[in-house]
């Protein structure tokens, strides 16, 4: 399916042609530079202004854990803790599709909206390029349906084949707290060791509704955890700065050794960390793929070198949440049954631990503005049905 799935580099120039644009209309030597989000497009944007001759005073972003992706030569903090005491001088560049809630946040603390702030990149609008015409939109409920289904074709051939998975993230928030699908989210994730993943990978090979991608392996897969697509299905995602090709799908996560104490476990996401910093510069640089994938592989193989039962924490270096994503052992030391959607699936034995360090009162509701999807992708039938 080399011809249906992939990626294309195709966002790129519009950042250096969007920030070009600001050079030519504003002196940014005479500004105090912060870029908001950590976020592949801010490392784009901060190693072409520093191409420029530009400094970049800080980044700031809502979960300042993640610092180590962004380079350890810039300060990384909390927008509260760097703006607070108004600054005149700052222009905050934004990349991410959250601009109006970010723009809000830094209203509130004193700043301009014309003056103080400057989208460089906006997804939500380049997405809209690149909707597939002529087929029919997969609708949310079918959407759900089918990720559904592949967690279920999963689960099955986890129980044949004597392979681990848990539900994650939010899967299991939702599975918890509502029995199922967050009502205003529209994904699923899981865990699954890296052996799990690579057994399940050989059995799917030549599986023909659904088709596993794996960091590597897989022609023109530059993500660096893997997915299980419904190939009946076929969505564009932008993935900056990448445009994926792909198909509605779950993630799987790889659940990984991260040692026995606190420090070692951060030595080694730190390690990861730099690692995947580096393969994505070389995304950025349009290296060969076989480079490319030479390098994630070397990261996996390092990865799957040790047990994750093996150590007193474990977790994902992959993850979304920083050091957050350091998980004590313990959690996963046995499976345990969750309803989701009227069905059982597995999940770690202490679901409490494992959500209250991810997301502190994880049975309190987040407020009515915050209850959206984070995706901004749409899906389509390859064939009208």
């Amino acid at each position: 399916m080399k011809d249906i799935y992939g990626s294309d580099w195709v966002f790129y120039d519009i950042v250096e042609k969007n920030l070009k644009n600001l050079l030519q209309t504003c002196d940014l030597k005479e500004r105090k530079l912060v870029l908001f989000g950590i976020t592949e497009a801010t490392s784009v944007a901060i190693d072409f202004l520093k191409k420029q001759g530009l400094k970049i005073y800080a980044v700031i972003d809502n979960n300042p854990t993640r610092r180590n992706f962004i380079d350890s030569n810039i300060s990384v903090c909390a927008p509260e803790e760097l703006l607070s005491a108004y600054d005149d001088e700052v222009l905050v560049l934004i990349g991410t599709p959250y601009f109006d809630e970010m723009s809000n946040q830094l209203i509130k603390l004193g700043y301009d909206k014309e003056k103080h702030i400057y989208q460089f990149f906006d997804p939500r609008v380049e997405q809209k390029k690149y909707e597939i015409s002529g087929l029919k939109e997969v609708s949310e409920d079918e959407s759900k349906k089918i990720q559904f289904e592949i967690l279920k074709y999963i689960h099955d051939i986890c129980e044949e084949n004597n392979l681990q998975y848990f539900l994650a993230y939010g899967s299991l928030l939702g599975a918890v707290r509502h029995s199922g699908f967050i009502p205003w989210d529209d994904d699923i994730d899981i865990y699954m060791p890296i052996s799990s993943i690579n057994e399940l990978y050989r059995l799917l090979e030549k599986d023909v509704r659904y088709k596993m991608c794996l960091p590597a392996c897989t022609d023109g897969y530059f993500y660096m955890y893997a997915r299980v697509i419904d190939t009946r299905t076929i969505l564009n995602i932008i993935d900056f700065p990448l445009l994926i090709k792909s198909g509605i799908s779950i993630d799987i996560f790889p659940l990984v050794y991260l040692g026995n104490t606190v420090d070692e476990a951060q030595k080694i996401m730190n390690e990861s960390y730099y690692e995947q910093k580096r393969i994505k510069n070389m995304i950025s640089e349009k290296k060969t793929s076989n480079e490319i994938f030479r390098n994630i592989r070397m990261l996996w193989d390092k990865l799957e070198k040790k047990n994750y039962q093996d150590c007193k924490y474990c977790g994902n270096v992959f993850g979304p949440y920083g050091y957050k994503e350091i998980l004590q052992s313990e959690i996963f030391s046995e499976k345990d049954n969750y309803n989701f959607e009227n069905t059982k699936f597995w999940g770690p034995i202490d679901s409490k631990l494992y959500l209250t360090h991810i997301y502190g009162n994880y049975l309190e509701y987040p407020p009515l503005d915050k209850r959206k999807s984070p995706h901004i992708w749409k899906g389509y039938w390859r064939n009208t049905i």
